[in-house]
């Protein structure tokens, strides 16, 4: 039975087929991804994993989802919107220590307790 991989990362299914993995990817669904009032960078990426998997789940069927969001200063970079946006973003990072935070839930089936985990880092660009 394959896992069903909940990402559009191309990146993510390479790594899960060179490890093996028999995967189904499918494209996550279209859910909003803005941080509330007050969210910490790693609860925003754990609850944008766990929102993913949990709209893809199905019974008898591992999911594996992830989310990646990088935060300078404690602020949250969203994705960006168009190219303009995107040089912005690298220019604001350029130099300057940032963080890049990975999560991801593993879930089976549909059932109430995802797993979650987190891979924090730290950059200088």
């Amino acid at each position: 039975m394959p896992l069903v991989l909940a990402s559009g990362s191309p990146r993510r299914r390479q790594l899960l087929t060179a490890a093996g993995v028999d995967i189904h990817a499918v494209r996550p669904p279209q859910i909003p991804e803005e941080a509330q009032p007050g969210e910490a960078p790693v609860a925003f990426a754990r609850r944008i994993a766990v929102d993913k998997a949990s709209a893809v789940s199905a019974p008898g069927h591992w999911v594996l989802a992830a989310d990646t969001v990088v935060h300078l200063d404690g602020h949250i970079l969203g994705k960006p919107e168009d190219d303009d946006d995107a040089r912005r973003m690298l220019t604001e990072l350029s130099g300057r220590w940032h963080r890049v935070t990975s999560a991801w839930c593993l879930r089976w089936g549909g059932g109430p307790t995802p797993s979650q985990g987190r891979l924090p880092r730290i950059l200088r660009g």
